[in-house]
């Protein structure tokens, strides 16, 4: 049985979040899609028919020899990181989002 909780918004409930189960027939469609004969098979891929092998650039990504560079660390509210010190502030005080559970489906 799916579990239900609500959605609390610095602590006030704000929503009740619900499971597939609440969606007649959901989970059959998604199986249908992701299981079984011909699920997940597709005609052609990016103009290319019959048994397909892509490379990167078919799909516009960067070659595998691309040399990633080095990431920069967590940003804190005292210094710059992946984003700035002044974007971490404003993230930090966002309001907080909890969920509690509050029964079953």
């Amino acid at each position: 049985m799916p579990d239900l909780y609500v959605v609390k918004k610095d602590g006030v409930a704000i929503d009740v979040q619900t499971s597939t189960a609440g969606v007649v027939g959901l989970n059959e469609f998604v199986d249908g899609k992701i299981s079984g004969t011909g699920a997940g098979t597709v005609s052609s891929v990016n103009g290319h028919t019959g048994e397909v092998v892509l490379t990167a650039s078919d799909v516009k990504a960067l070659p595998d020899t691309t040399i990633i560079p080095t990431l920069p660390g967590n940003a804190t509210a005292e210094k710059d990181g992946l984003m700035s010190k002044m974007d971490k502030e404003k993230l930090d005080a966002l309001p907080v989002f909890t969920f509690e559970k509050v029964g079953d489906a």
